[in-house]
């Protein structure tokens, strides 16, 4: 009689602990809410800024918008370099940290080179001239 007296008790002992496991699985308990662990995903941040800051593609002929003193300068050890290929005839912008290429590089025709160093050339002119 107290063979079966003890089963019954692991049995209920048993449905228990299962039960308050199976409550709990949808729960967190004591793991944080965090980017850095997997096993809880975030919800995408659906808000939009007021004033976005727009995001630099390294497509030189965005460098004209983003002049407003709000947004960050570039840091030194980011070179942004041109370079003429003479066999597709194209000239290459490289954004490079060391000599590491960290963005696309982005190519223009002979022409719309010409059109981007004559708008730079007239900015750096009335910079000049404002000061």
């Amino acid at each position: 009689m107290s063979l079966k007296r003890f089963f019954r008790y692991v049995f209920i002992s048993l449905a228990i602990v299962a039960g308050a496991f199976i409550s709990m699985a949808n729960k967190p308990f004591l793991v944080t809410h965090t980017a850095a662990n997997p096993l809880w995903p975030q919800q995408p941040d659906t808000s939009r800024m007021q004033y976005p800051i727009p995001q630099d593609d390294g497509n030189p002929y965005n460098q004209f918008d983003q002049q407003s003193p709000l947004y960050l300068s570039e840091p030194e050890n980011i070179k942004r370099e041109v370079v003429y290929d003479p066999l597709t005839g194209q000239y290459v912008f490289y954004s490079k940290i060391g000599d590491f290429n960290y963005r696309t590089p982005t190519s223009m025709t002979r022409e719309e080179y010409m059109n981007y160093q004559n708008k730079k050339g007239i900015q750096h002119f009335w910079q000049d001239r404002s000061q």
